[in-house]
């Protein structure tokens, strides 16, 4: 079960449109600072549709460059927005590529633009803070705006364990949320 890292809840009642009516972004989202050593493993979107929802639209993980979001750490997923409710609700995205992350990591949670129209289209919940909004514009980010509505969740657990030759044995537990590791060793190598 996946436990809560980050989130961003603040001033639920509000949306930012992430379609038509915005022609000045194709992607929207925002840079979180990672609190737990793990694999992220999922993230909550505060979403609603208007009429039809418009065309799919996409959910992806990206690392950061530099401030910026860079290459995609996680596997793209694909929403059909008729899927959504016509009322601002919580939906679960879970990556199959579950990325490793670190405690100070910074990552991107990102949503990939789609068509609409001004009676088909997805708004997204957005918060008070601007820490951490983007959009993107023909290729450039950009930050500004506010933040998205989101929770990040992430399975915990040491990142670093190798086996060398499979030669190592590695099992791990979890106790008070600390990980705590055991090395066997074959042979007098670990």
């Amino acid at each position: 079960m996946a436990t809560l890292d980050q989130s961003n809840t603040s001033n639920t009642s509000s949306m930012l449109c992430s379609a038509y009516s915005d022609n000045s972004a194709n992607y929207r989202g925002s840079k979180i600072t990672i609190g737990a050593a793990g694999r992220l493993d999922s993230v909550k979107l505060y979403l609603v549709k208007v009429g039809t929802g418009g065309a799919a639209f996409s959910i992806v993980i990206r690392a950061d460059a530099s401030g910026y979001p860079g290459a995609a750490i996680s596997n793209t997923i694909t929403l059909d927005p008729s899927t959504l409710t016509t009322s601002l609700d919580w939906y679960t995205f879970t990556f199959t590529t579950k990325p490793v992350i670190n405690i100070g990591d910074i990552v991107h949670i990102i949503i990939g633009r789609y068509t609409g129209d001004e009676n088909n289209h997805i708004r997204i919940g957005y918060g008070n803070l601007i820490t951490g909004a983007e959009y993107a514009n023909s290729g450039a980010w950009y930050l500004g705006g506010y933040d998205l509505n989101y929770e990040e969740y992430y399975n915990p657990g040491p990142t670093n364990l190798k086996s060398v030759d499979g030669l190592g044995n590695a099992s791990v537990k979890s106790k008070n949320g600390l990980a705590i590791a055991s090395i066997k060793s074959i042979n007098g190598l670990v």
